[in-house]
């Protein structure tokens, strides 16, 4: 068993983006909060820990379960026109009340603000071209640990994914197709889920379920990429569960894995974003 080496591969990202930094007067990154999730919670905490760490000025704006679609839009429209805003970031999910206009939220920040590339502009760009458009960073950490850690061209490579959602299944998906691999996307219910981890080069899940597969089910010399941090019994978990240790099975740890990426694919954005409004 070996560990993907992420806190080097987001050291590496973090130190280009202080040298962006370096050249640049002042960058400013609005959170808005709009669920009531505690992982989500933490994920914010964390975000704006590391954006403080690096300079970056963070402001958090927050709305109840019992706010109105009207004041999220108008906050995010004002946030639009603020020159001294450069990136806006919704935090999913969202209160049940606001969950049915996600998309319409998320479409609502201008292209050029949009951190986490989840607006239809934005999906739209990078599915026609992946040098244009801002990718979900969750999708570019799982594509930064692929591009560090699997050694064979992906021409060919079969991959697995166990997420169908537009924050990181079908994007992904769409991207690993577009470079050549032959990609297929499951679920936790998928029925036939044993065979497919057996015969797969890649697997990359993120059910949010925790503790569903043992690394023993895998193929020798397998990339998983284990997105899902969930807190079971007062331990912080993925999908796969370590029972053997003598496996060839390289993997990225939780906690401490693919977390710590995003949040420096995140800001990256951030920082490429920036730098576009500013041409």
């Amino acid at each position: 068993m070996t560990k993907v080496e992420c806190k080097q591969i987001a050291e590496d990202i973090t130190t280009d983006i202080k040298n962006s930094l370096s050249r640049m007067q002042s960058v400013k990154l609005a959170i808005i909060d709009a669920g009531s999730d505690s992982s989500s919670k933490k994920y914010i905490s964390l975000k704006m820990q590391k954006a403080i760490e690096l300079g970056i000025k963070t402001d958090l704006i927050q709305f109840s379960e019992n706010s109105k679609i009207e004041d999220v839009l108008t906050k995010i429209n004002n946030l639009n026109n603020d020159s001294s805003v450069n990136g806006i970031l919704i935090q999913l999910p969202l209160h049940e009340s606001l969950a049915p206009y996600k998309h319409r939220l998320l479409n609502s920040i201008n292209p050029l603000k949009d951190v986490d590339g989840l607006s239809a502009i934005n999906f739209g760009l990078y599915s026609q071209d992946l040098m244009n458009g801002i990718l979900p960073a969750t999708v570019d950490a799982c594509l930064e640990v692929i591009k560090n850690s699997y050694s064979k061209d992906l021409p060919g490579t079969n991959v697995l994914i166990i997420n169908n959602s537009d924050l990181i299944g079908k994007p992904l998906a769409m991207i690993l197709s577009t470079l050549g691999c032959t990609v297929t996307i499951a679920n936790e219910f998928s029925d036939n889920i044993e065979n497919l981890l057996k015969s797969n080069n890649i697997v990359v899940s993120a059910t949010g379920k925790g503790n569903l597969y043992k690394f023993s089910q895998l193929s020798e010399n397998t990339l998983v990429i284990d997105v899902t941090s969930k807190l079971i019994e007062g331990k912080v978990v993925g999908d796969f569960i370590k029972d053997e240790d003598d496996l060839n099975i390289i993997y990225t740890p939780v906690p401490g894995g693919i977390g710590p990426i995003t949040i420096a694919c995140l800001l990256r954005n951030l920082i490429n974003l920036t730098k576009l409004q500013g041409e």
